[in-house]
Protein backbone atom coordinates (compact mmCIF):
# COMPACT_ATOMS: atom_id res chain seq x y z
CA UNK A 1 0.00 0.00 0.00
CA UNK A 2 1.44 3.32 -1.07
CA UNK A 3 0.83 6.60 0.72
CA UNK A 4 -1.13 8.97 -1.52
CA UNK A 5 0.20 12.41 -0.64
CA UNK A 6 -2.11 14.26 -3.05
CA UNK A 7 -5.17 12.67 -1.44
CA UNK A 8 -3.83 13.59 1.98
CA UNK A 9 -3.48 17.24 0.96
CA UNK A 10 -6.90 17.26 -0.69
CA UNK A 11 -8.50 16.46 2.67
CA UNK A 12 -7.61 19.93 3.92
CA UNK A 13 -9.88 21.46 1.26
CA UNK A 14 -12.82 19.19 2.14
CA UNK A 15 -15.42 20.78 4.45
CA UNK A 16 -16.44 17.34 5.75
CA UNK A 17 -12.87 16.81 7.01
CA UNK A 18 -13.01 20.03 9.04
CA UNK A 19 -16.48 19.19 10.35
CA UNK A 20 -15.26 15.77 11.47
CA UNK A 21 -12.17 17.34 13.05
CA UNK A 22 -14.35 19.78 14.98
CA UNK A 23 -16.59 16.91 16.11
CA UNK A 24 -13.56 15.03 17.43
CA UNK A 25 -12.41 18.09 19.37
CA UNK A 26 -15.90 18.66 20.80
CA UNK A 27 -16.25 15.04 21.91
CA UNK A 28 -12.76 15.03 23.41
CA UNK A 29 -13.48 18.20 25.37
CA UNK A 30 -16.86 16.92 26.53
CA UNK A 31 -15.41 13.59 27.69
CA UNK A 32 -12.62 15.39 29.55
CA UNK A 33 -15.13 17.64 31.33
CA UNK A 34 -17.42 14.72 32.24
CA UNK A 35 -14.49 12.69 33.54
CA UNK A 36 -13.37 15.58 35.75
CA UNK A 37 -16.90 16.21 37.05
CA UNK A 38 -17.41 12.52 37.87
CA UNK A 39 -13.84 11.56 38.76
CA UNK A 40 -13.13 14.18 41.40
CA UNK A 41 -16.13 13.32 43.62
CA UNK A 42 -15.45 9.59 43.21
CA UNK A 43 -11.83 10.11 44.25
CA UNK A 44 -12.97 12.09 47.28
CA UNK A 45 -15.48 9.36 48.13
CA UNK A 46 -12.73 6.75 47.97
CA UNK A 47 -10.72 8.74 50.51
CA UNK A 48 -13.71 9.05 52.86
CA UNK A 49 -13.52 7.55 56.35
CA UNK A 50 -17.18 6.54 56.10
CA UNK A 51 -17.20 2.97 54.79
CA UNK A 52 -20.62 3.11 53.11
CA UNK A 53 -19.25 5.92 50.93
CA UNK A 54 -15.71 4.62 50.42
CA UNK A 55 -16.49 0.98 49.57
CA UNK A 56 -18.77 1.64 46.56
CA UNK A 57 -16.28 4.21 45.26
CA UNK A 58 -13.42 1.72 45.63
CA UNK A 59 -15.47 -0.95 43.84
CA UNK A 60 -16.30 1.47 41.02
CA UNK A 61 -12.66 2.45 40.62
CA UNK A 62 -11.51 -1.16 40.79
CA UNK A 63 -14.06 -2.26 38.17
CA UNK A 64 -13.16 0.40 35.63
CA UNK A 65 -9.44 0.20 36.20
CA UNK A 66 -9.48 -3.56 35.59
CA UNK A 67 -11.71 -3.42 32.51
CA UNK A 68 -9.68 -0.71 30.78
CA UNK A 69 -6.24 -2.22 31.29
Amino acid sequence: MKFDFSYFLSLFADPAFWKASLTVLELSTASWIVSMVLGFPIALAKMSHTQWIAKPAKAYIWFFSTTVS
